[in-house]
């Protein structure tokens, strides 16, 4: 008897290379009927295509699998809140389970458009994968189009054919419905198209939507054919059942794109947008009281104009598949040049520069004192010489007042403020029936407005520095913890900075996980993968209270140059109202040869609460011969006053592997050759880390119930 794994060696290499995997388990619903739901690996905990910390890579989604308690259990690929790359076409109710005969319908679009295609869970439905991106006609991650049902064929589904792309995930088996189709291809042509005529070829024979008198829905029809002038009406009217929406929300979100489609077409901006569409939903049909949740509209409508720009910028004319093409030119039409600094080898010029650190480091304070020394052209405080002339600059601080705190400090720092601008915000300018002109102010959002900065910057040629602060509050939509999500956000501003030759620099926070390096700790994910400098900011404690030091964290650029110190000192800038103005500026007190990692393990608590946890975690390890189960670990931990974010950065220094165990667990180990006595940060001693008593005694009596023990070692 063949079972899902089998199928593993099936999947194409393009989907096993994407750490977008979880597993699916068949559970019942609130209302009796049975649904696949995604797990993470650890079978414990639901996944989410909007949070990639639950997806696996491929070969641990396998491994979990195998461990999986049920036999109703398989493999799942999370497709994210953006497109992946790739098209998933599920065509449902298609196939005869036991002759694995098709229907026409079916049998003519695989024709058509060959590539990669599996059995679905069910064994009555087949799913092709395409590489490429596109755009559907409703603005949604998915779309459904209605067939013509297969005689004779008894299933849960309508016959039809439903599209993927994003906000899904797709319950995959690696059973090849035929072995010559196993690539993926590209797919070459307006799926939405075909499908429309495909639908009409092979039309649903029911098209009821409602019973007479009660209004309960009994089938749901797709209207083929519709313009998107017919499908906002009908959506404004309400009726959105006889248009194949799932449910009130996706109907709203479809209204809301065709809503912002239509006003983009018609020659209005962006900008004017979110109020539209506000008024056009609490005019229609379709408004309840779930609307009035700013959480819901917030949620709603930036997706629908999402989705909007990108169908009217992407669509000329009609719905296409986006194609995509390199760009490819010969080396020797790109002319080299030298690198240009505003601060030699510490900040270039058309580069993007993080200054990342913990609160209270004075990292705006260095900031501000960099922009007045680029307005005024004095010279550096490491000694370098300011050879650009004065320049202009531009800051966005959303954390401080400009009039108590940003201005005084610059004027501490003897900054030319006629060079100064500041962005304060983002407004619409949005026009009613009448003409009225009304302004609503929102934040500035990097991932919406990097092309009105720049359009900005192109105004104001002398404008070579930019100060964002903090990065995090400028991100818009995009998820700080996801690092596609802020390579997509940041990526326009790295090719403005560089277009236009100016400095960037962005602040951040650092994370305060114990046991990171200090390049992990960067608050922002990929932050310094995007910056070509990063520097760190850190109280210099060996030198008491009230000194800081920045150093180096990263430097893709230049020479290496050596670390500064400072303090902050109070100044008096002005009176008002008879009291004294005053604001902290920097004074730069000289170098050190200290690293980002030697200035945090001078922070007290973290280093020594690590370094508990990983003399306990060697000598609980030591006890049981080198391998214990991670719930038992975690457990006895909790006894122990372990925190478990210490734990698992332990487990991360003492190089533990895990692997799960014949009885189904999750096991950490260590590993011949990996775990070695360097591993463990000095002054780590197992006296303080003994597990006498309890944890000993009860928490410890298992076996992983494998043959094999050769596996462990010492440390």
């Amino acid at each position: 008897m063949t079972t899902p794994n089998d199928w593993v060696p099936h999947f194409p290499p393009e989907l096993k290379d994407i750490s977008s995997w979880c597993l699916w388990k068949l559970l019942v619903d609130e209302k009796g009927r049975p649904t696949k739901v995604p797990f993470q690996c650890d079978n414990r905990f639901k996944a989410s295509c909007d949070n990639p910390s639950t997806w696996s890579s491929f070969d641990e989604a396998c491994r979990a699998l195998e461990c999986a308690p049920s036999r109703k259990a398989g493999l799942g690929f999370q497709l994210g809140l953006e497109q992946c790359g790739f098209i998933f076409v599920d065509l449902d109710s298609c196939r005869n389970p036991q002759t694995g005969e098709l229907a026409a319908w079916a049998e003519k679009y695989l024709e058509r458009h060959p590539t990669f295609v599996e059995v679905t869970p069910s064994g009555t439905g087949l799913r092709a994968i395409y590489r490429g991106d596109m755009i559907l006609p409703n603005g949604l991650g998915t779309q459904k189009w209605y067939l013509q049902d297969m005689p004779g064929l008894t299933s849960d589904k309508r016959a039809q054919i439903e599209v993927f792309l994003h906000h899904k995930y797709v319950a995959v088996t690696g059973d090849l419905f035929d072995p010559r189709l196993r690539t993926i291809e590209a797919f070459v042509g307006d799926l939405p198209a075909e499908l429309d005529q495909l639908a009409k070829e092979y039309p649903p024979a029911v098209v009821a939507v409602q019973e007479e008198n009660s209004g309960r829905i009994t089938r749901t029809r797709y209207a083929p054919g519709l313009t998107g002038d017919e499908k906002l009406e009908r959506l404004r009217a309400g009726d959105w059942h006889s248009l194949g929406y799932q449910s009130a929300s996706e109907a709203e979100l479809a209204f809301s794109t065709l809503v912002a489609i239509h006003h983009l077409r018609a020659g209005g901006t962006e900008g004017e947008l979110s109020a539209i569409i506000e008024s056009e939903v609490r005019g229609s049909a379709l408004y309840r009281k779930k609307w009035d949740r700013k959480t819901y509209r917030d949620l709603t409508i930036p997706r629908a104009i999402k989705s909007a720009v990108a169908t009217v910028n992407q669509q000329s004319g009609k719905d296409a598949t986006a194609v995509r093409k390199l760009d490819i030119t010969s080396i020797t039409d790109h002319p080299i040049r030298p690198i240009t600094w505003q601060w030699p080898n510490r900040i270039p010029s058309g580069k993007l520069t993080g200054l990342s650190g913990h609160p209270d480091t004075g990292k705006t304070n260095v900031a501000l004192d960099v922009i007045a020394r680029a307005t005024t052209g004095r010279d550096w405080p490491d000694g370098a010489k300011n050879t650009t002339p004065p320049c202009n600059a531009l800051v966005l601080a959303a954390e401080d007042s400009v009039e108590d705190t940003i201005r005084p400090r610059l004027q501490a720092a003897g900054a030319d403020e006629s060079r100064i601008e500041v962005i304060r915000s983002t407004y619409l300018e949005i026009a009613d029936s009448t003409g009225q002109v009304s302004i609503q102010t929102v934040t500035t959002a990097l991932d919406k407005d990097c092309e009105l900065l720049r359009q900005a910057l192109l105004s104001r040629p002398n404008t070579k520095i930019v100060l964002i602060d903090p990065i995090t509050t400028y991100l818009g939509s995009a998820k700080w913890t996801d690092e596609q999500q802020i390579r997509k956000c940041l990526y326009p501003l790295q090719q403005m900075a560089e277009e236009l030759d100016v400095a960037v620099l962005l602040i951040t926070h650092l994370n305060r996980t114990a046991g990171l390096a200090a390049k992990q700790k960067t608050m922002v994910a990929g932050l310094d993968k995007l910056c070509r400098a990063v520097w760190g900011f850190a109280d210099d404690k060996a030198k008491g209270r009230g000194h800081y030091a920045t150093v180096s964290i990263k430097k893709n650029v230049g020479h290496p140059a050596a670390g500064l110190t400072y303090q902050l000192e109070e100044v008096v800038v002005g009176v008002s109202s008879d009291q004294r103005i005053t604001a902290p500026r920097v004074k730069w007190t000289g170098e050190t040869n200290l690293s980002m990692d030697d200035l945090l393990r001078q922070e007290d608590g973290s280093t020594a609460k690590l370094r508990h946890a990983v003399g306990w975690l060697a000598s609980a390890l030591f006890s049981k011969g080198g391998k214990a189960s991670s719930a038992v670990l975690y457990a006895a931990a909790d006894i122990a006053g372990i925190d478990r974010k210490d734990l698992s950065a332990a487990r991360k220094y003492l190089g533990l592997e895990r692997y799960c165990g014949g009885d189904g667990k999750s096991w950490w180990k260590f590993v011949v050759g990996k775990a070695t006595s360097n591993t463990v940060p000095a002054g780590t001693k197992n006296d303080t880390a003994s597990t006498d008593g309890p944890v000993e005694k009860c928490l410890f009596d298992e076996d992983d119930g494998s043959d094999n023990d050769s596996a462990t070692a010492t440390l």
